[in-house]
């Protein structure tokens, strides 16, 4: 059985960098390469919005990706992905909108 193990803190300040095999199109691909990304927990968007002048109109969560991002993913539709052992219990992306003031 596969496990999700949660490697990084959620309040991380210092950019992730992994490196990788595939992509997220085809994760069999012969293919290696490293990945930089960066954590920015909820209130850090909000603010930034905030900060920049915006106001939130709308916030929404969804327990499904439309894309087969992660390993150990079950594709339950077109363009709706979930971790497979997870089901629906988890947050997996989310979408906003905001106008300015």
């Amino acid at each position: 059985m596969m496990r999700l193990k949660i490697e990084y803190r959620y309040f991380k300040d210092e950019p992730i960098i992994e490196t990788t095999t595939g992509t997220y199109a085809a994760t069999d691909a012969e293919f290696e390469k490293t990945e930089i990304s960066w954590n920015h927990g909820l209130a850090e968007v909000f603010h930034a919005l905030e900060n920049n002048g915006l106001i939130l109109k709308s916030f929404d969560e969804f327990d499904y990706s439309p894309y087969n991002c992660f390993s150990g993913m079950k594709q339950l539709a077109d363009r709706k992905f979930i971790i497979e052992k997870h089901g629906n219990k988890l947050p997996l992306v989310y979408s906003l909108t905001a106008t300015k003031k």
